[in-house]
């Protein structure tokens, strides 16, 4: 296997392109390395599990996109033939035939397998993580039956699954096998949503989590809340916060078994570090970043006043830096207009409907010619300054949904950085550079 970044989509085109960079901090690692289990499956009699023992295996996050949601796994013992395997998913091959394609149509098929426990916490160790260990307190009968699901996840025939971002990842599988173990127990414990009026989102762990300015956390950032639509912004149950591994390992923690009407059970024999880490954790709660925003927002708009103010009038030289800084945004922009509307042909329904295309439209394709020429011509035409009066009128849309409480997507920031750049391109064609004399309109 591989160990490579979340998403590798493809370079076929362009839409490929800037999924491949903005859709990559979506996707589980490739945790690597993975064998086959070795063994028959076992029953889940009582004497199958008399044997064993089983921990929840958990990694923290590390530097890389594909690290930064953390990834867990289970560890099986058994002592009647010293086998210890770690089972695990989110296991894929970039190389396998038709990856790329499958990637793109939102069809990702991730694989399941064991690792060596010496690999497993070699490899997090080296990566500076921390990986927390977890004894299960399971009776012979539930780690029996612990063992054969997990068998059966890995064999041949079942090792290919459908992979989604949330509600079937690494963390999510482990959930569900440990929740049919334990009859449903872990479920009914976490049926439950945080947060009162404010409650904790999809989006809200991938904000928290990408929240380190090290390693590649901005670019997980940036990406995930561009791409992300106001699907990431429905209310999550404590039992779907666990596609986060580290929400998994609370919920273990917490969790007290009824066992033939005694008193309650911690699932949680115990707990310890076996791979330590001076890594801070991530954050309990989502950075505030709204104010950086707006400062990029503002260094923008004032270049792009200071180009219009330069060409007005100026020599060809000083007329190419708006030319320039026009074309990228335009071109920019159209692109990510282009992808929020291409995805709607795919099934990365988490992407759906994003308010972000209204914020950077695909009609920024035809601001990237239309400005270059007014700078470099020093003169702005009647269509530019219908295209940049649509574009500030769309963001001023997007603003108004935010401002709503049942409409808002969770995408402040970009409305902070793009309102103060649409608003002085809307003054650029208006006022900056003078008109075109061939349009015959006079300012």
């Amino acid at each position: 296997m591989h160990r490579i970044g979340r998403a590798l989509p493809s370079a076929l085109s362009v839409v490929g392109s800037l999924i491949l960079v903005l859709a990559g901090p979506l996707l589980q690692p490739a945790a690597a390395q993975a064998t086959s289990a070795g063994q028959a499956p076992l029953s889940g009699a009582p004497e199958a599990g008399r044997n064993l023992s089983a921990y929840l295996l958990t990694a923290e996050p590390g530097d890389r996109v594909w690290e930064l949601f953390g990834h867990n796994g289970v560890l099986i013992r058994d002592e009647s033939t010293g086998f210890e395997g770690v089972y695990h998913y989110g296991l894929f091959d970039m190389y396998s035939d038709g990856f790329v394609p499958r990637f793109l149509r939102g069809e990702m098929m991730y694989m399941s397998g064991v690792s060596e426990l010496t690999w497993f916490l070699a490899s997090y160790g080296a990566a500076n993580r921390r990986v927390w260990a977890q004894r299960l307190d399971l009776t012979p009968a539930q780690l029996g039956e612990l063992r054969r699901l997990l068998d059966e996840s890995v064999a041949p025939e079942n090792r290919t699954y459908r992979y989604d971002y949330f509600r079937n990842n690494c963390s999510t599988r482990i959930r569900d096998i440990l929740d049919q173990v334990l009859g449903g127990e872990l479920s009914a414990a976490n049926d439950t949503v945080r947060g009162g009026d404010d409650p904790v989102t999809w989006r809200t762990h991938t904000r928290r989590l990408t929240a380190p300015l090290t390693g590649d956390g901005l670019l997980g950032y940036l990406g995930i809340q561009l791409l992300l639509g106001p699907k990431g912004d429905e209310a999550t149950t404590v039992w779907q916060e666990a596609w986060v591994p580290m929400r998994l390992r609370d919920q273990v923690g917490a969790l007290s078994l009824h066992r033939g009407g005694g008193p309650g059970v911690s699932l949680e024999a115990s707990r310890a570090v076996w791979s330590e880490s001076d890594r801070e954790p991530p954050p309990s709660r989502p950075p505030t970043r709204a104010p950086w925003f707006l400062l990029a927002g503002l260094l923008m708009a004032g270049l792009f006043w200071a180009a219009a103010r330069s060409a007005a009038g100026g020599s060809r030289p000083a007329r190419l830096p708006g030319a320039l800084l026009g074309a990228t945004w335009g071109l920019l922009t159209g692109l990510l207009g282009l992808l929020f509307v291409a995805v709607h042909w795919t099934d990365h329904e988490f992407m759906y409907w994003n308010q972000n295309v209204l914020i950077f439209s695909p009609l920024g394709l035809a601001l990237s010619v239309l400005l270059p020429l007014a700078h470099l011509r020093s003169a702005s035409g009647p269509w530019l300054r219908r295209l940049t009066g649509a574009t500030l009128g769309l963001a001023a849309i997007a603003a108004i949904l935010w401002l709503i409480p049942w409409t808002r997507q969770g995408n402040g920031d970009w409305l902070l950085l793009a309102l103060p750049v649409c608003g002085t391109l809307w003054w650029v064609a208006w006022r900056g550079l003078p008109p075109d004399a061939v349009s015959g309109v006079a300012e």
